[in-house]
Parts: structure tokens; C-alpha cells; sequence
């Protein structure tokens, strides 16, 4: 198997707002992580999308122009990767972290995306289960609603978290 780049993960662990959401390539994104663990020490959008607050960090501390850059596969900045991330947290790693150092370092709460002419805000990406893992319960089949319903309520909660974590003056409408 040869090296996967951070670019392919960051791609495979993002939701695409299609139909091509599916739970393959967040499945083909943890594996490209097991078998490349250092990505995060290696790219800045990568310790975003994990969690890894530790890693982030470091990476706006060498560089502090990275909390706006847009870059990685998507032409995305380091909110809209974390926001718009699948892939689960490890016990260590705090997502909702990563998106308040950003939003601390400057990065921008109404940051957004052109995906089909339609601009996809950060807080978007957060409600619609990027962080909350909910995308996978869409596609389960036998109680898929349940499910979707129970990460409806989860995702609600979540993207509440992070709108708690922006400034007052930041706050998304």
C-alpha cells in the first residue's frame, strides 16, 4: 500500500454536502489515519480535523497566518475542516478545542464554503453531524429515523457547545 497523504485523509474525513456522503469514506479515512499517525504532528487542517488541540497549537504557533489560510484539498480553512469533520475523536483529542483556539487565534465564525452555489457556513458543518458523528446514523437502515432523530437532538447540543464558545461579539445569527 503506498503513503496517504494528508490531502486524501482531510478528504475522505470531511462531509461533501452530496450524496456522496457516505460511511466508506470515513471508514477509508480512519485508515488512512491508523496507518499514518503522525498526520497530525505533520499538517495543521489534519490536528483540526482530529482534535489534536496539542498539535494545532503547534502548528499556529510556528505559523499564525494558518488560523485564515485556506489550504488542503478543499481550499478550506482550518474552522471549516474541524466543523465539517466525520471522523471520531480519540479519548485525548477535543475537536470543540481546536475550533476555540482557532476562533481565539482569529480565525472567522462566519467562514463558509461554495458547494453548489450554496455557501456552507462552519456551523453548519457542525449541525449537519460533522462533529457529532450523526452522518453515519442517515444511512443505517432499520431505525434510521431513531437515530437520526436522538443525533438531530445530539447535533443541536453540540453546535450550541460551539456557538457558546464564540465571543459574544462573534456570535453566529
Amino acid at each position: 500500500m503506498r503513503p496517504r497523504t494528508a490531502d486524501e485523509f482531510l478528504d475522505l474525513a470531511c462531509l461533501t454536502h452530496s450524496e456522496n456522503d457516505a460511511v466508506e469514506r470515513r471508514e477509508q479515512a480512519e485508515a488512512i489515519l491508523a496507518a499514518s499517525p503522525g498526520l497530525a504532528r505533520e499538517d495543521a487542517y489534519v490536528a483540526a480535523v482530529v482534535g489534536d488541540v496539542s498539535a494545532l497549537r503547534e502548528h499556529l504557533d510556528c505559523d499564525a497566518g494558518l488560523v485564515t489560510r485556506r489550504g488542503g484539498p478543499r481550499d478550506w480553512d482550518a474552522l471549516l475542516y474541524v466543523c465539517n469533520a466525520r471522523i471520531a475523536p480519540r479519548a485525548s483529542w477535543d475537536p470543540l478545542a481546536c475550533a476555540r483556539l482557532l476562533l481565539d487565534r482569529g480565525a472567522d465564525p462566519r467562514t463558509h464554503a461554495l458547494i453548489s452555489q450554496v455557501p456552507y457556513t462552519a456551523i453548519r458543518g457542525w449541525r449537519r453531524g460533522g462533529r457529532s458523528g450523526c452522518g453515519a446514523a442517515t444511512h443505517a437502515g432499520a431505525g434510521a429515523r431513531r437515530a437520526s432523530a436522538r443525533c438531530g437532538r445530539r447535533s443541536e447540543r453540540r453546535a450550541g457547545a460551539l456557538q457558546h464558545a464564540l465571543p459574544a461579539r462573534r456570535r453566529l445569527d
